[in-house]
Parts: structure tokens; C-alpha cells; sequence
């Protein structure tokens, strides 16, 4: 099962003061609020929860958290002061007669991007470009208008 909920996420999306019209007293600011989809399952002694977080800016961020129950063994040590220089390789000793084993967990992720078919779904880079603005018409120089571009392959499509 999942759950999705919004999530203040501590930042500020955007905030603004106008400094261009002095008699104004704009100030506006608005607080960055993401959707998350969420799912958590049992592997073993480790529960993992699974958090896709879709943001306003269009970032998408996944993050992998895991609890539960140590990996433990025993052991006939029960104090750190019995090991001496004989400490066991496998883990530090966590309480009498128990070693915390030591360990790696990885996690893998495969992203079919396939959603609506293998031939309606395209890859658009977009690359600001200076442009310049004709003497006269404004107060600036220049301006950056985005240039976009869809990707023909995946290796077109490589950030």
C-alpha cells in the first residue's frame, strides 16, 4: 500500500520584494510544499520506507530510510575490557554477550519510463540563451529566452 500527503519541506518556494516601485510596499512569499508517495515494507528484521517526493519545480526526489530490529550474534564477551586486543571482526559489541554484525544494505532502482507506451514519452533539455534586446527598446542589454531540445536517444538524454 502507499499513502500521499503534501509535506512542508522547510524552505521558502519563492519570496519577493519589489524594489522597482518605490511607493509599493510588495512583499509577497510563499512556503515550498512537495507531494510525497510513500510505501514501507518488512525485508527481514528491517522495516524500509520508500518516500518519492514531487516538487513544484518539477525535482523529483527519492529517499530510502530503514528501522527495525539489529542484526545481531552472540558472543562470549561481555564486556568491552574482555576483548582486549582480540576484538571480533564482524562487529563492536553492543551489550553483554551481543555483537551488532556489521553490514551493507543496497538498494536498486529500475525506472520504466515507458508510462504511456514505448513511443509517446520524449526527453526535453532546455538551455537558456542570451539574446539581445535592440538599442532603445529597454533599460537592459540582453535577456535569456529557452532554447528547448528533445532528445532522440538516450544518450541524447544523458544530465
Amino acid at each position: 500500500m502507499i499513502c500521499l500527503f503534501e509535506r512542508y519541506a522547510g524552505d521558502v518556494s519563492w519570496r519577493h520584494s519589489e524594489i522597482l516601485i518605490p511607493s509599493a510596499d510588495i512583499r509577497e512569499s510563499r512556503p515550498k510544499v512537495t507531494l510525497v508517495a510513500r510505501m514501507a515494507t518488512s525485508v527481514g528484521n528491517y522495516d524500509y520506507t520508500f518516500d518519492w517526493e514531487f516538487q513544484t519545480d518539477g525535482l523529483i526526489r527519492v529517499t530510502v530510510a530503514a528501522s527495525g530490529m539489529l542484526m545481531v550474534k552472540g558472543t562470549p564477551y561481555e564486556n568491552v575490557d574482555d576483548l582486549g586486543d582480540k576484538e571480533d571482526d564482524s562487529g563492536p559489541l553492543i551489550s553483554e554477550n551481543v555483537i551488532g554484525v556489521v553490514h551493507d544494505h543496497f538498494i536498486t532502482f529500475h525506472l520504466d519510463m515507458d508510462i504511456d507506451g514505448p513511443m509517446n514519452n520524449s526527453f526535453d533539455k532546455v538551455h537558456p540563451e542570451k539574446q539581445r534586446v535592440p538599442t532603445g527598446k529597454s533599460p537592459r542589454k540582453s535577456y535569456l529566452k529557452v532554447k528547448k531540445y528533445v532528445a532522440k536517444t538516450e544518450k541524447d538524454a544523458q544530465v
